[in-house]
C-alpha cells in the first residue's frame, strides 16, 4: 500500500497560492463567500486541501493507484483545549456543498474555539467523483439530460470500471470511512475529534467507529440510517423506501387530526388514512378507462396517463420532506374531497404547476452543486451493493407498498436500476423484459456489512432522530441506539422531519434545536449528562394553519381552503 500522501494544511500553509480562502455569512446553509479578509468568530476564513490516499486500503481492493480527497475547515481562532468537529453530508453520492451552511452554523455556535471540517466522500464532489466522461451519461447534452437513463446505463458503467481499475469496492463505505480515518489520524492525532454526521452520513459516521481513531470522543449521528439488525425490517433500506414512507406520511395525517384547525376541515372523519385512500379509490375510478366528466377533480388531476392516486400520492411524499410544504398537504386532499368549481380550476391550477416542474427540458436538478458535485453512479454503487434487500422484493410488490401508502416516492421504478447494476438473475429481475444488457457494476459486501461498531471506553455518542422523517424513518434511530454499545443518548423530536440540525426550529429563531444540542455535546466534551436539551421546550410546533404556503403559488386561489366553511 503506498503512504498517506504527505499533503496537509500545515503543507498548504506554507504555500499560500494553494489555498482557497472563502468568507461565508453566518446562519445561511448555502450561502456563498468572497474574498476573505482577517478571521474571526463572525467573518471565517474557510481553508480547502486535498490528501491523497490509497484508492485500495489492505484487505478492501487491490490497486497501486491513488486518489485524491478534498477537505475543507474553518480553524478555531481561541479555545483551552483543541477541538475539531467534522460535519458529513449524506447521499449516498451527495458532497460537502450541501452542508457548508451547516458548518459556518456550527462554528459561530460554538465561538469560534472549535475548528470545523468537512470531506467529499470519495466518489463525490472533488474526491474524484464518478462520472460518465466517456460515456457522456449525466451531461446536460445527453439523452436523459443530468439524469442518467435505463439506457444510458451500461456504456456508463463500462466507463466508471475503467476508471475505478476494475475495483469497484474501492468506493465502498468502508473506504470512504477509512480516509476519514486516516485523515483524522494524520492531521487532527493530538486534538479532541468529534464526527457528526446526518442522513447516509450516519451510516459513514457508523462505519468509522469499527475504525475508532483515537483522537475522537464522541460520534454523532442525526436523520440515522441503522447499520445492523437480524431481519430486513429492522435494517434501514432503500428497498423498502415506499413503504417507510408511508408509516411517516400516515403518522403526519393523524397529527392533522390531533391539531384543532385541521381537523375541522374534515368533520366526521375520525381516521384519516382511510379516509384518503377511499378519496384516492373514488379519484381513480372516475377516470377508469379514459372515462371524463364525472369527477372534475378527477379529471384535473389526471395528468399524461397517470392516475389521480399516482399523482397526489407521490406529490405529497415529495411535500413531506419540506416543513414548509408539509402544510399544504391536508388543503389539497380537502380540495379533492370537496371538490367544487373552485376547487377543481384551483386543483388544475395545481396539477398544471407539477407538471411545468417535471419538465425542465433534460437538466434535471438545476442547482449548480448537485449538477457540479453529486454523483448518481456512487448512488447506485453504494445502495445497490450494500443498502438494498437481496433477493430483492419484486416489481408487484414494491407497487403494493407503494399503493398501500398514502405518501410515497416512486421507488417501484428502482428495480431496473437494481438489475442492471447487479446483473442478478433474481426471479423479480427476470420479470422485466427490455433491460438493456449491462456488466454488473457492485462490490461485495464486507465483514463490517450489517455489524454494529462498539464504542471505545471513554468514547460516548449522540443520535438524533425526528418523527416525521420519511428518509430515515425515527425507528431505525431506536433501533442503532439499542444494537449500539457504550454510553450514548438518543434525542427524539416528534414534528421533525430529516436531519434536526435542519428540522427544530425554535419560537424565538436563532439556531435550531438540533444545533444547539450539537454544539452543548461538543462544548461538553461529550459527557452525555450535561448536555444541554433545555432547547426542547421551546421548539416551534407544528401548526396547520400557519400560511407556509403561498395559496396563489399553490392554487392560483388567495386562500388554501377557500370557503372552507362551506359543506361537501
Amino acid at each position: 500500500m503506498p503512504p498517506f500522501l504527505q499533503q496537509s494544511f500545515d503543507r498548504l500553509f506554507a504555500r499560500q497560492q494553494d489555498w482557497e480562502h472563502q468568507e461565508q455569512k453566518p446562519h445561511a446553509h448555502r450561502q456563498r463567500g468572497k474574498v476573505a479578509g482577517e478571521q474571526s468568530a463572525a467573518n471565517p476564513q474557510y481553508e480547502c486541501a486535498e490528501f491523497r490516499v490509497p484508492m485500495c486500503y489492505d484487505g478492501v481492493c487491490d490497486s497501486d493507484n491513488t486518489l485524491d480527497v478534498f477537505v475543507k475547515r474553518v480553524r478555531a481562532t481561541s479555545g483551552e483545549r483543541k477541538k475539531a468537529l467534522w460535519v458529513l453530508q449524506g447521499g449516498p453520492g451527495a458532497s460537502s456543498t450541501g452542508v457548508e451552511g451547516l458548518m459556518n452554523t456550527m462554528y459561530l455556535q460554538l465561538d469560534g474555539q472549535v475548528s470545523v471540517y468537512t470531506m467529499d466522500h470519495r466518489g463525490t464532489g472533488r474526491s474524484a467523483r464518478l462520472e460518465c466522461q466517456a460515456a457522456e451519461a449525466g451531461a446536460l447534452g445527453s439523452p436523459g439530460g443530468s439524469a442518467i437513463r435505463l439506457d444510458e446505463l451500461p456504456a456508463c458503467m463500462d466507463d466508471i470500471r475503467f476508471q475505478v481499475d476494475n475495483q469497484t469496492a474501492a468506493f465502498s463505505v468502508t473506504s470512504a470511512a477509512k480516509d476519514l480515518a486516516a485523515v483524522i489520524n494524520y492531521e487532527l492525532s493530538d486534538e479532541d475529534v468529534y464526527v457528526y454526521g446526518l442522513s447516509y452520513g450516519t451510516y459513514l459516521v457508523e462505519r468509522l467507529v469499527h475504525f475508532a481513531p483515537p483522537s475522537v470522543r464522541g460520534f454523532s449521528v442525526d436523520g440515522i440510517v441503522s447499520e445492523s439488525g437480524d431481519s430486513v425490517e429492522k435494517r434501514s433500506t432503500f428497498s423498502n423506501w415506499d413503504h417507510d414512507v408511508g408509516v411517516v406520511g400516515d403518522r403526519f395525517l393523524n397529527a392533522c387530526m390531533a391539531d384543532d384547525f385541521c381537523k375541522s376541515k374534515f368533520p366526521g372523519v375520525t381516521d384519516f388514512p382511510v379516509f384518503v385512500h377511499e378519496l384516492y379509490d373514488k379519484l381513480d375510478a372516475a377516470v377508469a378507462g379514459g372515462k371524463t366528466g364525472t369527477n372534475a377533480c378527477a379529471d384535473a388531476l389526471a395528468r399524461n396517463g397517470k392516475r389521480p392516486s399516482y399523482l397526489l400520492r407521490s406529490t405529497f411524499g415529495e411535500y413531506l420532506m419540506s416543513d414548509r410544504m408539509r402544510i399544504a398537504i391536508p388543503a389539497v386532499i380537502y380540495r379533492a374531497s370537496r371538490c367544487n368549481d373552485d376547487d377543481a380550476d384551483a386543483l388544475a391550477y395545481f396539477a398544471e404547476g407539477l407538471d411545468y416542474s417535471e419538465d425542465d427540458g433534460g437538466f434535471g436538478d438545476s442547482e449548480p452543486e448537485t449538477l457540479l458535485y453529486d454523483s448518481d453512479m456512487l448512488y447506485y454503487l453504494i445502495v445497490f451493493s450494500e443498502m438494498w434487500e437481496t433477493p430483492t422484493p419484486d416489481k408487484a410488490t414494491l407497487i403494493k407498498w407503494y399503493e398501500n401508502s398514502t405518501m410515497a416516492s416512486d421507488n417501484y421504478l428502482s428495480l431496473p436500476y437494481y438489475c442492471l447494476f447487479t446483473g442478478s438473475r433474481e426471479h423479480a429481475c427476470q420479470e422485466l423484459i427490455h433491460l438493456p444488457i449491462a456488466r454488473p457494476l457492485v462490490y461485495q459486501r464486507d465483514e463490517y456489512w450489517n455489524k454494529t461498531g462498539e464504542l471505545p471506553d471513554g468514547v460516548t455518542a449522540l443520535l438524533m432522530t425526528g418523527g416525521m422523517d420519511l428518509q430515515t424513518r425515527r425507528m431505525y434511530g431506536e433501533l442503532e441506539y439499542e444494537m449500539m454499545s457504550g454510553e450514548r443518548m438518543l434525542v427524539n423530536f416528534d414534528d421533525a422531519g430529516h436531519c434536526t440540525t435542519f428540522t427544530t426550529p425554535m419560537n424565538g429563531g436563532g439556531a435550531t434545536c438540533g444545533v444547539r444540542i450539537l454544539a452543548s455535546y461538543v462544548k461538553e466534551n461529550g459527557v452525555l449528562k450535561n448536555v444541554d436539551t433545555s432547547c426542547m421546550g421551546d421548539l416551534k410546533p407544528m401548526k396547520f394553519s400557519e400560511n407556509t404556503v403561498d395559496a396563489q403559488e399553490l392554487f392560483g386561489k388567495n386562500d388554501l381552503y377557500e370557503s372552507s366553511a362551506s359543506d361537501w
